[in-house]
């Protein structure tokens, strides 16, 4: 139904007319049907029944032709038979299997639709007849029909009956077209004139034709009465409307404007011709978003800013309600609106102040809780302060006491930085801080090094056993102590003592690592000196107690002096540090 509506004409004219065409044109289609399906049983039957006839004539005289052997006759019979007939050949088939056949020459092989000739030749069949003479057979008598002629000669016929029906058709839609556009023409002055007549300005039964039919005339009384009607109303309303303040339009079903007052067209600037006749949506286009369409719903409050041409603004507190006839039905729209252009000013302003008060507000909050996220009590205060004043009041006195806190923190960064080396890691290890000591003895600067992990430092000194045990240890939580080697930027290797502290957030999850370590270096290469000289003096001990195992009692003796005073002057061109060492490893050899 709904595809149907879409293509039915707008007109009446021209939906009558549609109707018209398509019930003449069903009607003369079943007529040609009809003709057609009859036309073609009579043909078949036709061409049966006379080729029964024809048969049957040319039996008795092939049967006296055979009976005395004059197969020639027989064969001029054949080709008399078929000459200008609706066979297409006919043939003689004696019993001993000899043929005689004859063919149409003055076939016609017009055209023909292969679905049409397809038809008759399923309707036509070969025609057989028994040449017997005393009760012998003699052979058989075969007619076929020419079904290409016959379809051809039903075509022609369809065709020129095609062809008077179209036109026929064509000229009984012609001759109906006119009268019914005059007729029902009428009704389109009314859509012409449909302003005049609304506004009483002219009478509707003067558009009427002389020959209109009589329902057309009832409708023009009927609508004249109407308009009549509602030029009375429309004349009292506009004595109340006018004296009203505030903007009135009042616009029908279709969105139109009917009526304007007075304050209306002074607020819009706009005289009257301007907006009666108009679209609803062009007296404030602004209100309705330039979308050319009425949103039928009520509202009320909804405003609006007109701008005019010389720079002036008005805002406007709109209202729009939908008018109903008796029958609640929608008539049409009554748009109306107030000039609040002062009010909506001081509103905007008052707004704008209590914003910038609550942005104020909200963002010394934020500070005073992310300053005090490690004080509860404090945070807690923060978030019951509603006033501005107080707010600056506790965030000054916060400030005060954390610039104290900072300088001492500065302080005591200072003095760390000028004995440890620090560096500050995210959670994945990446550097994120490093202090000046850590620049200095890595020979990398500080921008070399953020982001990047302590990997690029490995001396490749410790297995990877190491760092995992220390990875596994700090990510769980706990601190790690130990001696790390590390490599600077042009190779040299440098001794660390170390400790990583984990640093947890609020929720105890670990957020960074800090690592504070101290130079050993000049102690590790001392160490290293120290084993070396342990080394060598368990090599010389060894030597000594074997060469003096292989001497004799009188020149043990002496040689334990020399030895002695051997491993002296040896003891004695070590440093002081290295003697202490030996000392310490010989003692706890000892014990």
């Amino acid at each position: 139904m709904y595809v149907l509506n879409r293509l039915l004409p707008k007109s009446l004219a021209s939906r009558v007319f549609a109707l018209y065409s398509v019930t003449l044109l069903a009607f003369v289609g079943i007529g040609l049907a009809l003709f057609f399906k009859l036309q073609f049983e009579r043909q078949v039957e036709e061409a049966q029944v006379s080729s029964a006839i024809l048969v049957e004539m040319v039996a008795q005289s092939v049967q006296d032709s055979v009976l005395i052997g004059d197969y020639d006759t027989v064969k001029k019979m054949l080709e008399r038979s078929v000459t200008r007939s609706q066979f297409e050949a006919a043939s003689f088939i004696d019993t001993k299997g000899g043929k005689l056949r004859a063919t149409n020459a003055d076939a016609t092989h017009a055209y023909t639709p292969q679905w049409l000739h397809a038809w008759v030749d399923h309707q036509l069949y070969d025609i057989n007849r028994l040449i017997s003479v005393g009760g012998r057979d003699y052979g058989v008598l075969r007619f076929t029909f020419d079904s290409v002629t016959l379809a051809a000669d039903l075509w022609s016929l369809w065709t020129v009956a095609v062809l008077v029906a179209i036109v026929s058709l064509m000229g009984g839609l012609l001759l109906v077209r006119f009268p019914l556009q005059r007729w029902l023409g009428n009704l389109d002055q009314l859509r012409a004139f449909e302003e005049e007549i609304r506004s009483g300005t002219i009478d509707a039964k003067r558009l009427l034709a002389a020959d209109a039919p009589t329902e057309i005339r009832q409708i023009f009384e009927v609508l004249n009465r109407t308009a009549v009607s509602l030029q009375e109303q429309r004349e009292q309303a506009s004595v109340t409307l006018q004296s009203i303040a505030d903007g009135v339009v009042t616009a029908d079903r279709q969105g139109r404007v009917i009526y304007v007052n007075h304050a209306a067209t002074q607020m819009l600037r706009k005289p009257v011709g301007e907006l009666v006749g108009h679209p609803l949506v062009q007296a404030l286009p602004e209100l309705f978003s330039g979308t050319g369409q009425i949103r039928l719903e009520r509202w009320t409050g909804r405003r609006c800013e007109v701008h005019f041409a010389d720079g002036g603004a008005l805002v406007l507190d709109t209202s729009l309600s939908p008018m109903l006839d008796t029958e609640g039905r929608l008539s049409g729209h009554v748009l109306t609106w107030r000039d609040v252009t002062e009010s909506h000013a001081l509103e905007k302003k008052l707004r704008v102040e209590l914003q910038a008060r609550e942005v104020a507000l909200q963002s010394l909050r934020d500070v005073l809780k992310d300053l005090l996220r490690n004080d509860p009590a404090l945070r807690n205060l923060a978030d019951s302060e509603g006033d501005l004043q107080a707010m600056s009041r506790l965030l000054g006195d916060l400030v005060h006491e954390r610039e104290a806190s900072r300088r001492e923190l500065d302080n005591q960064k200072f003095a760390l930085d000028q004995h440890a080396i620090v560096s500050v890691t995210d959670r994945a290890g990446n550097i994120i801080y490093a202090n000046d000591r850590f620049c200095e003895i890595s020979e990398y600067s500080r921008d070399e090094m953020l982001g990047k992990n302590h990997r690029f430092i490995n001396s490749q000194v410790h297995p990877p056993e190491f760092f995992s045990n220390m990875w596994q240890t700090i990510s769980s939580g706990k601190v790690w102590h130990g001696e790390v080697c590390n490599r600077t930027k042009s190779g040299k290797l440098y001794w660390v003592s170390a400790t990583v502290v984990p640093l947890l957030d609020e929720d105890g999850k670990i957020e960074q690592y800090i690592a504070i370590r101290t130079d050993i270096s000049d102690r590790k290469r001392a160490e290293a000196s120290m084993l070396a000289a342990k080394v060598a003096a368990e090599q010389a001990n060894r030597a000594k107690s074997e060469f003096l195992a292989n001497m004799s009692h009188e020149i043990r003796t002496p040689m334990n002096g020399i030895l002695g005073m051997t491993e002296l002057a040896l003891y004695t061109e070590l440093s002081e540090q290295q003697r202490e060492y030996l000392g310490i490893v010989k003692g706890s050899a000892e014990s």
